[in-house]
């Protein structure tokens, strides 16, 4: 079985067609689980801008559900329809440190809904997004040079993801920048790198030009993090 938690951008950055396909992927991805003990959570992030108070960086759209049966299935299928751009007031960022530790506290061995994880399951996070890291504007990092504090903050969540066993595996598309590709390969790079097999098990970031091409890249991801279809260094899907 395996512990997955869906991390969904939100941001400003994304279009209404870009989210769409993001959900669809969560959604799908669902019904490519072969192990019925296995878990899924989706989470939709923003970040904090400091626009109005009380703003939330991440929304859990689909509690933690074990998919054994059709029931299950199908609330998975439906919740994740919930996804949506978030407007500058909600808070529009794209805060990777907010939704690392959001998807940890649910896979992590000594939170509530860690304890009840799958026994014996593999434990990831699939982080999609279409850019890089931005909290600008957010209250708990100084204004306006947040960047130190904030690449810190993600740093910590790695930690913690790596002494937690919790993989992460970015799926970036779009127009991203070298800089910000090479970031999401070092967040595959450092949160928890036991693989199940042969070196394309290892976690690593997907680079796709398209929102329409995220869900072959997840189903890649995927496929990659249980040694489903990995033949030769190869992933076949």
């Amino acid at each position: 079985p395996v512990d997955i938690v869906v991390l969904v951008d939100e941001s400003g950055s994304m279009s209404n067609a870009d989210v769409a396909q993001e959900a669809e992927a969560a959604a799908a991805i669902v019904q490519t689980l072969l192990d019925p003990h296995s878990r899924v959570t989706v989470i939709g992030f923003g970040g904090n801008n400091g626009d109005a108070l009380n703003q939330h960086p991440t929304t859990v759209v689909c509690t933690p559900t074990i998919i054994n049966s059709t029931a299950n299935l199908r609330y998975l299928a439906h919740c994740a329809g919930k996804l949506r751009p978030r407007t500058f007031a909600e808070g529009n960022n794209t805060d990777y440190a907010a939704a690392l530790g959001e998807a940890i506290s649910f896979l992590s061995p000594g939170s509530h809904f860690g304890k009840l994880s799958p026994h014996g399951a593999a434990k990831a996070i699939f982080l999609m997004t279409d850019g890089g890291l931005d909290d600008t504007g957010d209250p708990q990092y100084p204004q306006p040079y947040w960047e130190t504090t904030a690449y810190q903050a993600v740093n910590h969540e790695l930690a913690v993801a790596r002494h937690a066993g919790v993989q992460v595996w970015p799926l970036g598309f779009g127009t991203i920048s070298s800089s910000n590709e090479q970031y999401l390969k070092y967040l595959a790079a450092n949160g928890a790198q036991k693989a199940c097999g042969p070196a394309a098990s290892q976690p690593h970031a997907i680079i796709v030009k398209k929102s329409a091409d995220s869900l072959q890249a997840l189903y890649s991801l995927y496929a990659a993090a249980v040694c489903d279809g990995v033949r030769g260094g190869t992933i076949i899907i």
